[in-house]
C-alpha cells in the first residue's frame, strides 16, 4: 500500500462564524481521486474532485480529518480552525 498524498490546506476567511477550509489531494505528484475527506466530529463527509481539490465549510475549533483513498493508506491529520 502507498503512503497516503500530500495534503495542502488554505484556510479562506468568511464573513460568517464558519470557515472555509479549501484543499488539495496529491500523491507524490499526480492528483489523488476519487478520496474522502470525513470530519470525524461532525461525521460530514467530502470527495475529491478530479483534480483533487475539495471543500469543508467549519466553525472555528479544532477538527480530526480523516483521509480515504484506494491503494492508499488511511490518514488523519489534525485541522485547527480560527475566526
Amino acid at each position: 500500500m502507498r503512503t497516503l498524498f500530500t495534503l495542502v490546506l488554505t484556510l479562506f476567511f468568511v464573513y460568517t462564524s464558519a470557515q472555509t477550509v479549501k484543499g488539495t489531494l496529491k500523491d507524490s505528484e499526480n492528483p489523488v481521486y476519487p478520496a474522502t475527506i470525513t470530519v470525524k466530529e461532525t461525521l460530514d463527509t467530502v470527495t475529491t474532485e478530479i483534480d483533487g481539490d475539495f471543500t469543508l465549510t467549519l466553525k472555528p475549533g479544532k477538527y480530526n480529518l480523516e483521509i480515504k483513498a484506494e491503494h492508499f493508506a488511511r490518514k488523519n491529520i489534525i485541522v485547527n480552525v480560527s475566526s
